[in-house]
């Protein structure tokens, strides 16, 4: 008895006709656009860091013109060029965590900020190491990896606070007992 791919081309058998198989399992149209926003994420991410020159060189004088006078008008010294990259950098980062945590299970959650942390790792390397026009920089990876852990913390709060509002619990809280 031939196998049921037989009449088929070699190779052909990683191909299934009809629809994905994730559309199979009943992805959710949520989950789709979680998924699309992700990929739109992580693609913003790539182009910014793996950009040849520094994306931020044609902005390094208008920005501190402005910096400069704001700080004239009462911003804090301390607020400065550093400051706004590396909150920018805290920025890139916490939209992709929490959509990636909106993906994972719940328990997989805490590991959402350990993976961005080694994406920022790969990324510094490899502008410190490939690309001659970029440097590599550390407080680039704890800024990265803090917007992680600040997406993936405001993921977990709406998601308790709308179980609250459901009136379920978490697992890992105690509800009050009879009398309570």
């Amino acid at each position: 008895m031939a196998p049921p791919c037989a009449d088929r081309p070699v190779g052909s058998w990683f191909v299934t006709p009809g629809p994905s198989p994730s559309l199979r399992r009943g992805r959710s149209p949520r989950q789709t656009l979680l998924v699309a926003a992700g990929v739109l994420c992580l693609a913003a991410i790539a182009a910014i860091c793996l950009w040849p020159q520094h994306v931020d060189a044609e902005l390094r004088a208008p920005l501190g013109g402005w910096l400069d006078s704001a700080h004239r008008n009462g911003l804090p010294s301390w607020i400065g060029y550093a400051t706004v990259e590396s909150l920018a950098n805290v920025a890139l980062y916490l939209p992709a965590a929490a959509i990636a945590g909106a993906l994972v299970p719940p328990r997989f959650v805490p590991a959402v900020p350990v993976a961005a942390l080694l994406l920022s790792v790969g990324v510094e390397l490899t502008q410190d190491l490939l690309l001659p026009g970029r440097t590599g920089d550390p407080r680039d990876v704890l800024a990265n990896t803090a917007g992680a852990a600040i997406g993936a913390a405001m993921l977990l709060l709406i998601r308790r606070r709308r179980r609250r509002r459901a009136g379920t619990a978490p697992a890992t809280e105690k509800t009050p007992g009879p009398g309570a």
